[in-house]
């Protein structure tokens, strides 16, 4: 792809997905974002995050750079299926896609320190 159209496609992804707020100064969207994933993970996975809760761990600890690199951090072979939801479903996805790693944490018992 040249340059130009993928600045394009930046451009495009950074209006229609509102992702220039995670961005901007406090970042209003990235805040926007770790809540609702804390609020999904607190649903789907309660044991996972009380246990996290109780252990101090906050989800911007972690899940700050999935949001902000769009999953550029997690392995290749996981980042085209992560887009696909992202960009078919839109933006509040985008808290969805983190959630089977922290779902298989809730089936491990953690080892308490």
């Amino acid at each position: 792809m040249p340059d130009e159209e993928a600045f394009s496609v930046l451009v495009r992804l950074m209006k229609a997905y509102d992702l220039r707020s995670h961005y901007t100064p406090n970042m209003p969207g990235l805040q926007l974002r770790l809540f609702q994933f804390d609020r999904l993970v607190e649903e789907l996975a309660p044991t996972v995050f009380l246990h996290m809760l109780r252990q101090g761990v906050k989800s911007s600890m972690y899940a700050s750079q999935w949001f902000l690199t769009l999953f550029g951090c997690v392995p290749f072979s996981c980042r085209p299926h992560a887009h696909e939801v992202a960009l078919a479903d839109g933006t509040s996805p985008l808290a969805q896609v983190p959630l089977p790693a922290r779902a298989r944490l809730g089936r491990v018992r953690p080892r308490l320190c």
